[in-house]
């Protein structure tokens, strides 16, 4: 630091004692300190400021006494400073600590000018020492909260910044540079006003800083921003940071990367969306079975009078195949719902895949080229074999649809090792394991973006009015869930869809069954089987087909009812059909009654729920047989005749 050059010329003045008189008169009334020095450059006079500030006398301080009140760390630097400026006749400013008469120590701003006499010779140093300590102790303590923001910073994955009144970056972190593409020198001076990003989002982002600024209140803000070719969103929060005056000198923004969490709830939401479609579409196809048990029921009575004529028997006909197609419809209900019955058995996935293409070829036509691309060697899962038909045919009609000019559809095979517990873009977790995984790709017109996620909702079709029932990839999501797998699709407009299932692998493959003769057969009916069933029109369709092969009957409205006929006549009765949800009293507390009671019977079990969808019937499902409906007619009677016959 310089004194101005009037104060150089007017030290050069104090050449005789009667100017220096004055001039230590009235320097010992300034509020700073000061002194002298002469050409050896020992100091040879302090103010009385400079006095009262160490406790020591002038005699102590002149000379190089005053360097003993330096704090040793410093005195190296300040005696370097002070020759170097003497041996060039120069101006000097040096910062040190001085020891107070408290025994405390101070920072000092030392300052000091040649002083040159009338003539121009060198006579010595006169200087002005400033008590700065507060100053350098506020400069510390703004490094040290500086150095621990930038180090904060630096160590978060979130976008931060700071901005002056201005709008102009002062400081952008390395996450920013990293999401961004750009690097730090990109930001730091620039307007907010002329960033490159959207308008919208540039003036939003603009106005929020100047209101914290003014109003000193953290302000929130969503927004969404492309970085690197994705758009993502992200949540800011913009918040002052007060200078030592307790006044807004800075806003900082710092902006968090949400968009895997929004996916997540977007995830959860769908996931529960799907939870509720299913369970109604579980009910709907429950309340249909039951309805469904009556048309095929009363057909087939039909069917058996003798007495009906031709037309009569065509028309029944088209019943019989509109109840087929509703059976289907049923079970596709079913399969969203994962309320099927399945009959897992042990297969080899390429071989279910090659026994199915002479198939899936009629389906998709002359026009699309079929490829089968299969890793070598045996890949075992445990599904439904003709549950896993209708997935392949599901996915190979999709794929026609989409393809009305022709392409291609690949059928891919392999091993896939999950290495450690991962979500999958539904929301639910594939656990590690083994997988066998089977891809389906076709080369047609993709699926827009904003129908992915909903691709597998029942009833969600982007085929023209009339052209499908929404249920087909609903169906397959739900074979494939309850097979406990997963399925996921990945397409891009214009460029075709894959669709990619997860089974779990089966270690053991299966043994040969040769088959063995009914333990019923050539069984003559005889005995009373007590019919539980709360549908009145299900139980008539089955207490007449047990009747008519042979079997008395007694009926049941639910499990309190049946027990109260079984404590009555136990010893009449062979046999006790039950279905599994009933009120009062279910047909699985009817059946601990009966083993808590001692009474020992042969019990079958139906539903149109499969046993897996009910918590309550694991116990002992096992070992007891089951019946799904809608209750085939000719199934129940052989059952009933197996279990039922001599041993």
């Amino acid at each position: 630091m310089r004194f101005p050059e009037d104060v150089d010329s007017r030290v050069s003045q104090f050449d005789s004692s009667d100017s220096d008189v004055r001039f230590r008169t009235m320097a010992d009334t300034a509020p700073v300190f000061i002194w002298t020095s002469g050409t050896d450059n020992k100091c040879d006079w302090f103010n009385a400021t400079w006095q009262a500030f160490t406790g020591r006398s002038l005699e102590q301080e002149v000379g190089d006494g005053w360097r003993n009140g330096i704090h040793p760390d410093d005195l190296a630097r300040v005696i370097d400073a002070d020759f170097a400026s003497f041996n060039a006749r120069a101006p000097f400013s040096v910062e040190y600590r001085l020891r107070r008469h408290d025994g405390a120590y101070r920072w000092i701003l030392d300052t000091g000018v040649p002083r040159f006499g009338s003539d121009g010779t060198f006579i010595g140093y006169i200087g002005t020492s400033l008590d700065i300590h507060d100053r350098r102790m506020a400069e510390e303590e703004l490094s040290r909260r500086e150095q621990q923001f930038v180090s904060l910073a630096e160590s978060l994955p979130d976008m931060i910044a700071r901005y002056d009144r201005e709008g102009r970056y002062l400081y952008v972190n390395s996450a920013t540079t990293a999401l961004t593409g750009r690097p730090a020198e990109y930001y730091v001076g620039r307007r907010v006003l002329d960033s490159e990003s959207a308008p919208e989002l540039v003036r939003t982002w603009y106005q929020t800083i100047h209101r914290v600024f003014e109003t000193g209140v953290p302000t929130d803000l969503d927004f969404e921003l492309t970085t690197r070719g994705t758009l993502r969103r992200f949540e800011a929060r913009f918040v002052p940071e007060r200078g030592l005056d307790g006044t807004v000198a800075y806003v900082i923004s710092i902006a968090r990367d949400i968009t895997a969490n929004r996916q997540a709830e977007e995830r959860a939401r769908q996931n529960a969306k799907m939870e509720a479609i299913g369970r109604l579409a579980g009910g709907l196809a429950h309340d249909l079975n039951n309805q469904l048990q009556a048309v095929i029921g009363f057909t087939t009575f039909l069917g058996r009078d003798p007495g009906l004529g031709d037309q009569g028997r065509r028309d029944l006909g088209e019943i019989d195949l509109a109840a087929d197609r509703m059976r289907s419809l049923v079970a596709q209900l079913l399969a969203f719902s994962r309320q099927q019955v399945l009959s897992l058995e042990t297969l080899d996935l390429n071989a279910a895949v090659v026994e199915a293409q002479a198939l899936l070829q009629r389906l998709i036509g002359p026009t699309i080229n079929m490829q089968l691309e299969l890793e070598t060697g045996r890949q075992w899962t445990r599904v439904d074999r003709t549950q896993f038909l209708q997935v392949l045919m599901n996915l190979t009609i999709n794929a026609r649809d989409a393809m009305p000019h022709g392409g291609q559809v690949v059928f891919r095979t392999r091993i896939c090792d999950v290495k450690e517990d991962r979500p999958d873009p539904t929301g639910s977790v594939i656990a590690a394991g083994r997988y066998v995984e089977l891809q389906v790709a076709d080369s047609g017109s993709g699926i827009p973006a904003e129908h992915l996620s909903r691709i597998f909702e029942p009833f969600f079709t982007t085929k023209e009015v009339g052209k499908g029932t929404g249920l087909g990839l609903a169906t397959v999501h739900g074979i494939v869930a309850q097979s406990r797998g997963h399925i996921t699709v990945e397409s891009v407009p214009g460029q075709g869809t894959s669709f990619t299932i997860l089974l779990p692998a089966a270690d053991d493959i299966p043994e040969i069954d040769f088959g063995s003769p009914p333990t019923g057969q050539g069984h003559r009916p005889s005995g009373c089987v007590l019919v539980v069933e709360d549908e009145d029109v299900v139980r008539q369709v089955i207490v007449r087909v047990l009747e008519e092969a042979g079997y008395q009957t007694l009926e049941a409205r639910h499990g309190q009812e049946a027990l109260e006929i079984l404590n009555r006549d136990f010893a009449a009765i062979t046999l006790v059909l039950t279905d599994l949800i009933m009120p009062v009293m279910t047909g699985i507390e009817l059946t601990r009654q009966l083993a808590d009671n001692g009474m020992a019977i042969p019990i079958v079990w139906m539903s149109g729920h499969p046993l897996e969808a009910i918590p309550e019937a694991q116990t002992g499902a096992e070992t007891l047989p089951f019946m799904p409906k809608p209750v085939n007619p000719a199934q129940l009677v052989d059952l009933v005749n197996r279990l039922t016959s001599p041993v």
